[in-house]
């Protein structure tokens, strides 16, 4: 028989959804090849990702080679290797809680979720889920990685610290 684990009350109540919150990395970046009809130069292939692995939240964000660490950590760790390893980095963001923030920022890129799109400048990107590919890939056809990674740290920004609005119902 196994001991059970007691709480200081004396309850046995099981995991709350606060032992499931973990930490994690969430991750973009143009890749060094190029698909289908947009081989010509104008359509660029973006891998999304994240990961719970501690050398991921350990990479040091400061100094003079940050984007070569990155990808050397994305070639070695999450093994985007060949024409699949990342040319370009749009994004690159620690968090709390990486499963709520994951699924947040995927709605985003797929147009699910348009609330946090309304107060970004600029021209919203036309985003393809290219699922011939793989489920986190995508193209972009209306701006270029400059334009799509300032959308993105933008976007998770909105993500991240959504603006709080209250609705207050008057009757007369």
């Amino acid at each position: 028989m196994q001991a059970q684990a007691h709480h200081p009350g004396g309850l046995n109540e099981g995991p709350t959804h606060a032992d499931f919150i973990k930490p994690g990395v969430i991750f973009g970046f143009r890749s060094v090849g190029d698909y289908g009809d947009y081989s010509d130069g104008q359509g660029n292939v973006y891998y999304f990702g994240r990961s719970k692995q501690p050398c991921m939240l350990d990479l040091s964000l400061v100094g003079e080679n940050v984007t070569q660490n990155q990808k050397d950590m994305l070639k070695r760790k999450v093994r985007c290797v060949g024409l699949n390893a990342p040319s370009r980095i749009l994004l690159w963001v620690r968090v709390d809680d990486i499963d709520k923030y994951w699924d947040e920022f995927r709605q985003q890129l797929r147009g699910w979720d348009r609330r946090a799109r309304d107060g970004i400048e600029g021209t919203g990107p036309i985003i393809t889920n290219v699922l011939v590919v793989g489920d986190n890939w995508y193209t972009v056809e209306n701006m270029g990685p400059q334009a799509f990674g300032s959308w993105c740290r933008a976007i998770m920004q909105k993500v991240l610290h959504p603006l709080r609005v209250m609705r207050i119902a008057v009757e007369f």
